[in-house]
């Protein structure tokens, strides 16, 4: 007696191993980027600081796409005189708020922005680094 071929088996596999490798990654997809190693997480919310950054007029002098101008860049950002860490949060919240001036290449000092609550400045700076 003739064994007849079992295609059960294949069939299942070609069906159940592409099911399975799209799931891992839709669920890869939907757990989004996972933060660099060592990475501190953002103070506040890039999206909002993004709409401060436009609201408060940073466009004039960093530009629409953070390119500088009158200011200096700010994506990628440039590194100043006396700045070890110019992606730093603390240091950019700091830098918003109370200015900045003396910087060479640039004839304009920023100017202080100490009217933003703590929150927008958060905010900001994490528009900034995440950009």
């Amino acid at each position: 007696m003739l064994r007849r071929p079992r295609w059960h088996l294949p069939i299942a596999i070609s069906v159940l191993v592409p099911a399975i490798l799209a799931g891992w990654t839709l669920t890869a997809l939907a757990a989004g980027p996972s933060p660099a190693a060592g990475a501190a997480p953002l103070p506040g919310d890039p999206t909002k600081g993004a709409q401060v950054y436009n609201a408060q007029g940073c466009t004039a002098c960093h530009g629409t796409n953070l390119g500088g101008g009158i200011g200096p860049k700010l994506n990628p950002i440039s590194k100043l005189p006396g700045v070890t860490d110019p992606l730093a949060a603390d240091y950019l919240m700091t830098t918003i708020k109370n200015g900045r001036s003396g910087d060479p290449g640039f004839s304009q000092a920023m100017p202080p922005f100490s009217k933003l609550a703590d929150q927008d400045l958060k905010d900001v700076a994490s528009f900034i680094i995440d950009s």
